[in-house]
């Protein structure tokens, strides 16, 4: 009970799980999926994670992300996709993601997001469509884009409440097996 209460409170701690919306619009900005609102969308800001998941299938076939980051430093950050460069301009205030995902039969379709303070995609290449034309992949030349809840937007601000018996307990056996070692060396 103890370890599963410390590594829920770690876990917690650091990240923010939201529902997430998922579009992907054609170049005139028309949507070409059914909107999936069953989206998780977990980022975790301390350590620059981002992970996605659903158990809706995607044009009939499920998909799944991985090796998510997230940034929220202002700056230039660019990302090779095996088929050219992904140059993106991060502004202060916003965040970045960007995440690889694999659906049907194919693999590593690189995908690249900007959100605003209240969590909507924004228009990154300047074509007017929210989101970024991808470069990769069977949606090459569409727009996709994860919009989130303001509150994703934001590091978790929980404190952590530390059991001081406990600790001071812990510490203490610690110390007394340290000093039994030292003991038999001696």
């Amino acid at each position: 009970m103890k370890i599963t209460t410390i590594i829920s409170t770690l876990l917690f701690a650091t990240s923010t799980a939201n529902a997430s919306i998922l579009n992907i619009y054609d170049n005139n900005g028309k949507p070409i999926n059914d909107v999936d609102t069953n989206i998780i969308d977990i980022r975790d800001f301390d350590n620059g994670i981002w992970t996605l998941s659903s158990s809706t299938d995607f044009f009939g076939s499920p998909w799944v992300a991985y090796n998510g980051r997230v940034f929220d430093r202002a700056g230039r950050y660019q990302f090779n996709t095996g088929n050219g460069y992904y140059n993106v301009q991060l502004n202060d205030g916003y965040t970045l993601g960007y995440i690889l995902i694999d659906w049907a039969f194919s693999k590593d379709i690189d995908i690249v997001n900007i959100w605003d303070a209240a969590g909507n995609s924004i228009d990154i290449d300047g074509d007017g469509i929210a989101g970024l034309a991808m470069i990769d992949g069977p949606f090459s030349g569409k727009s996709v884009n994860f919009s989130v809840t303001a509150a994703s937007q934001e590091k978790n601000k929980i404190t952590a409440f530390v059991d001081i018996p406990a600790t001071t307990g812990l510490f203490g056996s610690g110390l007394i097996g340290l000093l039994s070692i030292a003991r038999r060396r001696a």
